[in-house]
């Protein structure tokens, strides 16, 4: 029977897809559409359908239908189409193709090819931007915004310091548009201009005091920074913007949870029950039960979730386990990914983090046994190579045949920090100092690790340069203070 009721249809249409039933979500679009051809929400629906069924050239004739009814009118549509579709085109430069039915009706608007040199930017097809933006500023030469777009793509290009210089002088003139105040912020960050992208955000604030996007941004900036006030103050407001809620609400947990505050982080972390940080919010709620010597309570909590969404289970696992191991609970973290495995036999992931934990238990031969069995299946994996002869480097005498397997890996990534390591490790066990001086010096020099610096401190104490060696010490233990291979290195030199 054919549904004539458009609120039927329409909740239909929804629950098809959230369900993820494109081909019912597809049939049922198509009623709705019928049925109210002028409703916006059915084209919407087909379009995202079409765009990931990879049906560009259908997409693209929706598109034009969406653009010109557009309740704001069409050149507001077009203006407002890279925002829209920010998400379907950034890194997808093929679906730039998407664009070329709009082009034949549009040739003439500087709003398309300013939409167009936007959508570029963000898929990284920088040559089409350019040409895009020319157009756009042909069409219209004094609109300041294909101006300030046109800087910005000749930042990507690596003129820097020109495109920065004519963006800015457009952020002085026109500093009440928000947009442009938020384009020069993100381009900043960026480009890792950390300072200077607080300060643009900053000066935005002054604009809109509300601005979800600045208020965001500060407040990672600054938690990253370490000015947990200023980061409270700032995602609190975001919380309260009604923007970005359930990131807020992780970074809130986060924070409080770094500021010894965990009840108060529990209550921020129980509010975040979907969204990007969902299974991550959940893994932080049992670590603070931790916190608060409530450990088995934190496990049932994962347990339950795990129950509840099978979907979750496999991350749920891991981050439990690696938490467990963290923690120094190694026994648990052993079984945890035991019933992991029972589970998900091939997931690797798994099974190499079983190692370390055995390791940390103690038991050498199940350790072992995890990364062999690892090697088995994938004989070039560089990182269990260099794991397993490491492992044998520091718990065996098979120094041979550890060399020989960290040989292997180093050969394939001959620049890894960690593979470089161990090779020195087992250099300085064989007694050659020199060979392993070659590859401790190289690792300490790519990579801040207390591990390395407790291996390098080692041969130096060996050389006879000890005050060398406590000079690397001393700083790492100021960067690593609890490190348990650090620490057990300094207390057997009599420098802790």
């Amino acid at each position: 029977m054919c549904i004539r009721d458009r609120g039927l249809v329409r909740r239909a249409a929804e629950a098809a897809l959230a369900a993820g039933d494109t081909a019912s979500a597809t049939q049922l679009a198509e009623r709705w559409h019928v049925l109210d051809p002028t409703a916006l929400e059915p084209r919407q629906i087909q379009f995202g359908l079409a765009v990931s069924t990879g049906d560009l050239a259908r997409a693209g004739e929706i598109l034009v239908d969406l653009v010109a009814m557009h309740p704001d009118g069409e050149a507001e549509a077009l203006t407002d189409l890279p925002a829209g579709l920010a998400g379907e085109i950034r890194g997808h430069p093929e679906r730039l193709a998407l664009l070329d039915p709009l082009g034949e009706r549009y040739a003439g608007w500087a709003e398309f090819h300013y939409a167009r040199a936007r959508l570029a930017l963000l898929a990284g097809d920088l040559d089409q931007a350019q040409a895009a933006v020319v157009q756009a500023r042909n069409l219209a030469p004094d609109w300041y915004r294909a101006q300030a777009l046109a800087a910005q793509i000749q930042i990507q290009q690596g003129d820097v310091d020109a495109g920065l210089a004519q963006l800015r002088t457009l952020v002085r003139k026109h500093g009440e548009d928000q947009s442009l105040r938020l384009d020069e912020a993100r381009l900043l960050l960026k480009l890792g201009r950390l300072d200077e992208a607080t300060r643009a955000f900053e000066q935005l604030l002054h604009v809109a005091p509300d601005q979800p996007e600045a208020l965001y941004a500060l407040g990672l900036l600054k938690l990253e920074a370490g000015d947990d006030e200023a980061a409270f103050d700032y995602l609190t407001r975001l919380a309260g913007s009604g923007a970005h809620q359930l990131d807020a609400y992780y970074y809130l947990g986060m924070l409080e949870r770094r500021r010894g505050r965990p009840q108060n982080a529990l209550q921020w972390l129980s509010q975040v029950n979907s969204g990007e940080h969902v299974i991550q919010a959940q893994l932080l709620i049992a670590e603070t039960l931790g916190d608060l010597g409530r450990m088995e309570a934190g496990r049932a909590h994962l347990s339950q979730l795990r129950a509840r969404n099978p979907s979750l289970a496999p991350a749920l696992y891991q981050g439990e386990g690696e938490w467990l191991y963290r923690a120094g609970a190694a026994d648990q973290s052993v079984a945890i990914f035991s019933e992991a495995m029972a589970r998900y036999p091939d997931n690797r992931d798994f099974r190499y983090w079983r190692s370390l934990a055995a390791e940390q238990a103690g038991d050498m031969a199940l350790a072992e046994a995890d990364l062999r069995a690892l090697l088995k299946t994938r004989p070039e994996d560089n990182l269990v190579l260099n794991a397993l002869g490491y492992f044998l480097a520091v718990h065996t005498d098979r120094l041979q045949e550890a060399q020989d397997l960290i040989q292997r890996a180093l050969a394939s990534d001959p620049d890894n920090p960690a593979i470089l390591d161990s090779l020195g490790w087992v250099y300085f066990r064989q007694g050659d100092l020199d060979e392993a001086d070659r590859y401790l010096t190289q690792a300490y020099d790519r990579l801040n690790d207390p591990e390395v610096a407790a291996h390098l401190g080692e041969l130096r104490w060996r050389q006879g340069r000890r005050g060398e060696a406590r000079e690397i010490w001393s700083k790492a233990r100021s960067a690593f203070p609890d490190h348990p291979v650090l620490r057990q290195t300094l207390r057997r030199y009599g420098q802790e």
